[in-house]
């Protein structure tokens, strides 16, 4: 399939891929440079598509538990943090889930979004994988669904979204695969490591 490209830079979607996205007219979407270079297109969905997406079983995680598997301390957060994000994913506590929801679902909009850090965003991923256990192929539907949700910033959105990519195909850390991400944005030819499960990712070199 193909498209031409206008003077001013524009193209039409083919039917074919707008009806497997979905897509309808006035519809939004996102673009992201793939690693291998290639473009992806991802629709935007309303911020209701990551309400429950994480299934949990058994008793409420409690925030003490979240603080303890984010390993990095505390940090600075602006707009949502880790455990206003994991409480609207997992709706695993009836009274905070519920908060979330109404701060993200009625106060937050695509003219006042809410604004998530690669810090919250690395350690939202340390307590769904080590508190909740998710699985590597989860944790990148979640990022990914996160990416496209309309009413959320994601800060250095294309580094997380290359991060992402990585968590799907190479052994290793989420984590991990931004920093290497990040280093790539800042220029850094490799990022230098004695860490042997990084190792395995494109982006670093050992020390």
């Amino acid at each position: 399939m193909e498209s031409a490209l206008t003077r001013k830079g524009q193209a039409t979607i083919p039917k074919a891929i707008r009806e497997h996205l979905r897509l309808k007219p006035g519809d939004r979407v996102k673009f992201f440079v793939h690693p291998d270079g290639s473009v992806v297109l991802l629709p935007k969905l309303p911020v209701t598509a990551l309400r429950g997406m994480v299934k949990h079983r058994g008793s409420p995680v409690t925030i003490e538990e979240m603080n303890e598997a984010v390993i990095a301390g505390p940090a600075a957060m602006i707009g949502l943090d880790t455990n206003v994000l994991v409480r609207y994913v997992t709706q695993d506590d009836p009274v905070q889930s519920a908060k979330a929801t109404a701060w993200i679902e009625g106060r937050l909009t695509p003219d006042n979004p809410g604004f998530i850090s690669v810090v919250a965003m690395a350690e939202t991923v340390w307590v769904l994988e080590r508190t909740y256990g998710l699985a590597d192929r989860d944790i990148a539907a979640f990022i990914e669904r996160l990416l496209q949700a309309d009413v959320l910033v994601i800060e250095n959105e294309q580094q997380v979204f290359a991060a992402m990519v990585t968590l799907k195909e190479s052994p290793g850390s989420f984590a991990d695969a931004l920093i290497a991400a990040l280093g790539v944005k800042a220029g850094c030819f490799d990022t230098l490591t004695f860490d042997q499960k990084a190792l395995r990712m494109p982006g670093f070199a050992p020390a």
